[in-house]
C-alpha cells in the first residue's frame, strides 16, 4: 500500500512526508516564459484545530502555510516546543 501511495503521489506532484500523500488546500500553478517552464506553490491554511503532527507534516511537505492570527495564537500554544515550526507560519 505505502508504494502505491508514493506512486500516487508522484504521479500528481505531491509530497509524500510519514507514509502520507500531503494535499495542500491550494495549488498556484504558473507559466515562467510561455510553456517551457512551469511552476507551482501550494497553500494550506491552517486552523487551529490543526495538531502539532499534522502541522509538522504540512510544513515538511513545503506548503506555504498561514494561519489567521487567533489560530496562530492557538497553534503557538500547542506547538510551544517547536520554535522553528512556528515561524513558518505567515498571518493572513
Amino acid at each position: 500500500m505505502n508504494e502505491i501511495k508514493q506512486q500516487v503521489a508522484q504521479q500528481f506532484d505531491f509530497p509524500f512526508v510519514n507514509g502520507g500523500i500531503q494535499i495542500p488546500d491550494a495549488r498556484v500553478e504558473y507559466d515562467l516564459d510561455q510553456g517551457s517552464r512551469t511552476g507551482h506553490e501550494d497553500i494550506e491554511v491552517l486552523t487551529a484545530a490543526y495538531r502539532p503532527g499534522h502541522l509538522r507534516n504540512k510544513a515538511q511537505a513545503g506548503f506555504h502555510v498561514y494561519a489567521s492570527a487567533s489560530d496562530r495564537a492557538t497553534l503557538t500554544a500547542r506547538a510551544e516546543n517547536d520554535h522553528h515550526l512556528l515561524d513558518q507560519i505567515l498571518e493572513l
